[in-house]
């Protein structure tokens, strides 16, 4: 095995996307329960209204407890695989920044104003972290003579800037048609598109360290 530190972070760095996958399907009944929870509350059932709400707590403390142990596993992978990549190094610092302004988000939440701002800087901070993780199993890939890999890379990176491409046309015409109800339709059909190829992105990311895993193997 020629990049033992780089196989065990990408190994862990893998393990931390699908335990985040299992916390936002957790998150999925909890948002359900809560639609629930609203429609007993409203029609005066309290007793079904309290079981709904213990088993939405119940739903979000196992999210939670699951994405935090996501989180840990994705940082300590970045840690381990700089030591034999240093652009995962790059990535390290952009999920540093990533926390911060997670953190920031959650005292300032009354400032609306820095609230958006600590927003799109967290959002921008994580894009940029998986940007340089793929760039760093690029240059392992080319580093063993993986073109393979190297290609699964590039695609990764077109399908990245598409959905970030398509993301920001939707909110510019979610911003231009909000007070025309029938435009207002059409953007949030227009909305799919981000959708789907953001699950896209998470498959290919998904295949794209798999893949990465069994090469450091050889």
């Amino acid at each position: 095995m020629t990049f033992p530190n780089a196989h065990d972070g990408v190994k862990k760095i893998y393990k931390s996307q699908i335990l985040e996958l299992i916390g936002l399907a957790l998150a999925i009944p909890a948002g359900i329960l809560s639609i629930f929870a609203a429609a007993a509350a409203m029609k005066e059932n309290v007793g079904l209204a309290s079981g709904l709400a213990v088993a939405l707590l119940l739903c979000g403390i196992a999210a939670a407890v699951v994405c935090v142990i996501a989180l840990v596993f994705y940082i300590i992978g970045i840690i381990r695989a700089k030591a034999d990549e240093p652009m995962f190094g790059r990535a390290l610092i952009c999920v540093i920044v990533s926390l911060v302004c997670s953190i920031l988000t959650a005292i300032f939440t009354q400032n609306a104003m820095l609230k958006h701002i600590m927003e799109l800087v967290q959002s921008l901070a994580e894009l940029c972290a998986m940007i340089f993780i793929i760039g760093g199993i690029q240059l392992l890939a080319k580093k063993l003579e993986r073109p393979d890999i190297d290609v699964l890379c590039r695609r990764m990176l077109y399908i990245l800037i598409a959905v970030q491409l398509s993301a920001l046309i939707v909110n510019i015409l979610a911003v231009i048609f909000a007070r025309n109800p029938v435009m207002m339709i059409v953007s949030a059909r227009i909305a799919l598109v981000p959708l789907v190829l953001s699950i896209v992105s998470v498959i290919v990311y998904l295949v794209l360290l798999k893949r990465t895993v069994r090469m450091l193997e050889d």
